[in-house]
């Protein structure tokens, strides 16, 4: 790369909407450099990313782009930058680069492949550009593309238009090849990222500096992870999962994918409350291993002085799980608070009584909306917002209480199977060594509403489980190609009959924060209600 034209890579974590917010965020991220070759900030790193329909608001559009001016009269010493913002041009609304350069703004890249898979849906207010385009900055060839019009030159599976691949028109026309990305994180993600990175680079004989969005919106994580990379595949990179602005240092391996989780999960936390105002988190405690996971990743990423359990024993809770339930928030170094539940169920099963039979699953869920209930109410109370607990083989057979277990405003962990749960806390907690006492991680699951309860009893062992859910959900097999493969035919069409008639109750849970290509929420758009797999 001639030492002229030396990227500078701004990665920042921008509020999606917080036009005034974000340039003040530019301007800081910039202002300890006196000047600076050429300075590439994320995709829509003006707007945020995604900012759906905020961008048909009357006024939002307009604003973004009188800022792209105000920001390139305030640059005009320091050296050219190049945006994300979205750019109007002859009633067309694109998802453009912007270059402000010698104290003018202007359009200069409008992104190619606008993706509608998972949770994209671009087209729904962008029209795509026509080629790749190059343009001359300091005297250099600059090829600019936008997040997906890079990705769909190596990795088929995501690419949209296969035949129009802008990457592939960029040989022999560049002298270095600029990518402003918002690339969600989900699991194995950041691997292939950088194989595509150095796929194109070593084909294309040219250097690439890749700036990506970092931070959370709404469900969506951002792992940043912006790099610049030699035609020989050399890396030279900024942190995962935190603000940062520089040049570029030689890059670590890539840690576990579970670990990565576990930091998207903090950082998911910690944006939302963050980016909603909020300071504080509740949640119950049950000496179970959902919750105790929830309150690490919680005190992990907001400090245990802003994480309160709350432990809510009935008569049929084990001595073994109100013990843990204390152990595991002594470790953690967080409050815990005791409210019995066992006068309030007696009261609602004898009043419920009067016209029903409120025993078995019935009495099982009233404990579990007493509980939602009480949760609910230290979050009114406090201001503290509620998280819920359960894991995604729960949410996606339906094991869980609407109203009940359900509550919160966040469900950090919905997008993880129980199995990864347990394998996460041994990763977190080895032995009885960390935060996550060895009892809890041993114990058998259970959800403690009936004497000797096990969650065995209603559902298959959890290994099994979320291996044909995998399929199902991630892959998207049908029940037929499953059993064909080798599974229990009786297995398989049980679980596959409960994610399909539980779908309900996924339209009434809280966001879930995702961290794998196919999460519960945006991404997976199932009619409520439907027939299909019938026809198996």
């Amino acid at each position: 790369m001639p030492p002229s034209l030396k990227p500078l890579l701004v990665q920042i974590n921008p509020v999606v909407g917080d036009l005034d917010g974000n340039a003040a965020k530019i301007r800081q991220a910039l202002a300890a450099f006196s000047s600076f070759d050429l300075a590439i900030l994320p995709e829509l790193a003006l707007t945020g990313y995604p900012p759906r329909d905020l961008l048909a608001q009357q006024g939002f559009v307009e604003a973004s782009i009188a800022l792209c001016h105000q920001l390139a009269t305030e640059f005009e010493e320091v050296g050219p930058v190049l945006i994300g913002a979205p750019a109007q041009r002859m009633g067309r609304l694109t998802n453009s680069a912007w270059l402000l350069e010698g104290g003018l703004a202007r359009p200069v890249h409008d992104k190619v492949l606008l993706p509608v898979y998972d949770v994209f849906d671009e087209r729904r207010h962008f029209e795509r550009g026509e080629r790749a385009t190059v343009v001359e900055i300091a005297g250099r060839r600059v090829a600019i593309t936008i997040c997906e019009d890079l990705w769909a030159g190596e990795d088929l599976e995501e690419a949209q238009d296969y035949g129009l691949r802008p990457v592939h028109q960029l040989a022999d026309q560049c002298d270095l090849l600029v990518n402003l990305s918002a690339s969600p994180y989900s699991r194995g993600k950041p691997k292939r990222r950088r194989e595509v990175l150095k796929a194109v680079a070593r084909r294309l004989g040219r250097p690439i500096a890749m700036v990506n969005q970092v931070g959370a919106n709404d469900e969506l994580i951002f792992d940043g992870g912006s790099v610049y990379v030699r035609p020989d595949g050399e890396f030279y990179g900024l942190p995962s999962f935190e603000e940062a602005v520089g040049y570029g240092a030689p890059v670590d391996p890539l840690p576990d994918p579970l670990r990565s989780d576990r930091r998207a999960l903090m950082l998911g936390l910690s944006d939302y409350l963050e980016k909603s105002s909020l300071h504080n988190v509740v949640l119950g405690v049950s000496g179970g291993i959902d919750s105790a996971l929830v309150a690490e990743i919680a005190v992990a990423a907001l400090g245990p002085e802003r994480v309160l359990g709350i432990a809510m024993p009935s008569r049929f809770s084990s001595d073994r799980s109100v013990l843990d339930a204390r152990d595991l928030c002594d470790r953690l170094g967080m409050g815990l608070e005791t409210l019995s539940i066992h006068g309030v169920h007696d009261a609602l099963s004898t009043t419920l009584s009067r016209i029903v039979d409120a025993s078995g699953l019935t009495d099982e869920n009233i404990q579990a909306r007493i509980r939602g209930a009480l949760v609910m109410g230290v979050s009114n109370s406090s201001g503290a917002m509620a998280l819920a607990t359960g894991n995604k083989s729960e949410l996606a057979v339906g094991y869980c209480t609407l109203y009940g277990d359900m509550c919160g405003g966040l469900a950090p962990i919905g997008d993880l199977y129980k199995t990864a749960v347990y394998d996460l806390c041994q990763r977190i907690s080895p032995g009885d060594e960390g935060v996550i006492p060895a009892s809890i991680q041993e114990a058998a699951p259970s959800a403690e509403l009936r004497p000797e309860q096990k969650d065995e009893d209603s559902l298959p062992p959890y290994e099994d489980l979320d291996r044909i859910l995998f399929q199902l959900v991630e892959a998207r097999r049908s029940p037929q190609w499953i059993i064909e493969q080798g599974e229990d035919r009786d297995l398989v069409l049980r679980i596959a009959h409960l994610l399909k008639v539980t779908e309900f109750k996924r339209w009434q849970a809280a966001p879930v924060l995702r961290v794998s290509r196919m999460a519960f929420g945006t991404g997976r758009r199932i009619p409520l209600v439907w027939r299909h797999w019938e026809r198996s």
